[in-house]
């Protein structure tokens, strides 16, 4: 267990985490009157949520989406750097009256195609379901077969319903819960791939786009709740797609299995769409799937919303969660931001409770609010 204990002053702390492998790197960050949360795991496949406990106040919450895995440049060996889809931006300001306690996962980066002497391996996609890359089983057209799909990337979200989804089986009723608890989601981007439609699409605001006739983006009600579908695999020469973006809802596609033109599915995968509780266009999940977007349907059940509401999808400017400048979309894993809107004196507890090859890591704010 370690403890950090952090006044309100000008200092800086570092959070580190020294994960099975022995490595450790700085994973949160306290600026001034706000703390960056990065991707706690070096693992893109397993890991687990941060658990913070806020106090009666008001706050400033900002995600980022992940980005999706990068193509190689036509089946080749050399790496298309930062041709997944980046992820979007979201940011609220969250008003809490009584003691609060949220679960922050932030989604990891797909992984990049896979090379020539792995083409049999399915890149993976971003922890927190983003979708894995499809391969093709069978090229005549490159020897040995390359022609797969990197993985989307992993959703960036606040809920208020834990889940270990790190388990071999899931229970489906549980996770539906979970991710029904969301309040907050930032949309990632999908896998690249290595023909002309190679690029992943990225994450977006309320519907994210279409690549193509057959690979869909995720909207406020079409697409999975939470979960980027993998790509396609092929037998006959068609190539493999790049892994769908997760998001609020995730990227998700109908190839007719009929198409045997080659390279038919060698499309980069979409991303997935964003989602904050009382952002005007949203559609809270315990609506149906055929509702319209009206005035009631962006507050969530939980009674959970932020005001100030601002979405910025992966390929428009926003904020850098490092940096006192602006990027075009985010690339790499999610982050999270959040700032105190009031001015606290405030005593921070960092705890992890390691065990075997998960953890779990508390945050809890005490903070000292005059009224």
């Amino acid at each position: 267990m370690i403890r950090i204990h952090c006044c309100h002053d000008s200092k800086t702390y570092l959070f580190k985490y020294s994960n099975s492998t022995g490595d450790a790197r700085e994973r949160v960050t306290k600026v001034k009157d706000s703390f960056i949360f990065e991707y706690p795991c070096d693992s893109i496949s397993k890991c687990e949520p941060y658990v913070i406990q806020f106090p009666k106040g008001s706050y400033e919450i900002e995600l980022w989406g992940s980005s999706g895995g990068s193509g190689r440049e036509n089946n080749s060996p050399v790496l298309c750097e930062k041709s997944g889809g980046n992820g979007s931006y979201v940011k609220g300001h969250l008003h809490l009256k009584t003691f609060s306690k949220f679960y922050l996962y932030l989604g990891s980066q797909g992984e990049d195609q896979s090379k020539t002497d792995e083409y049999s391996i399915p890149a993976k996609g971003g922890w927190n379901f983003g979708g894995d890359g499809g391969i093709d089983k069978n090229s005549t057209k490159f020897k040995p077969t390359s022609q797969s799909g990197a993985g989307g990337g992993g959703s960036v979200d606040l809920r208020n319903e834990y889940i270990d989804i790190n388990s071999a089986a899931i229970d489906q009723s549980i996770l539906t819960k979970s991710l029904k608890s969301r309040i907050m989601v930032a949309g990632s981007g999908g896998g690249a791939v290595s023909d002309t439609n190679r690029n992943g699409l990225p994450g977006r605001k309320l519907f994210a786009s279409n690549n193509g006739e057959y690979m869909f983006g995720g909207t406020q009600t079409s697409g999975e709740l939470g979960i980027g579908k993998n790509g396609i695999d092929s037998d006959k020469n068609q190539g493999g797609s790049g892994g769908c973006g997760s998001g609020y809802r995730g990227c998700y596609h109908n190839f007719p299995l009929d198409l045997t033109t080659l390279s038919a599915y060698e499309y980069g995968g979409s991303g997935g769409s964003s989602y904050i509780s009382g952002h005007p266009g949203c559609i809270s999940p315990h609506y149906p799937s055929t509702a319209a977007a009206d005035e009631f349907t962006p507050f969530h059940e939980s009674h959970f919303y932020f005001t100030n509401t601002l979405m910025r999808s992966g390929d428009e400017s926003m904020p850098d969660p490092f940096h006192d400048n602006s990027i075009i979309g985010h690339y790499g894993h999610g982050v999270c931001r959040i700032r105190f809107l009031f001015d606290p004196y405030c005593q921070t507890h960092f705890i992890i409770f390691p065990h075997y090859f998960s953890f779990s890591i508390y945050m809890i704010l005490f903070c000292l609010v005059s009224e």
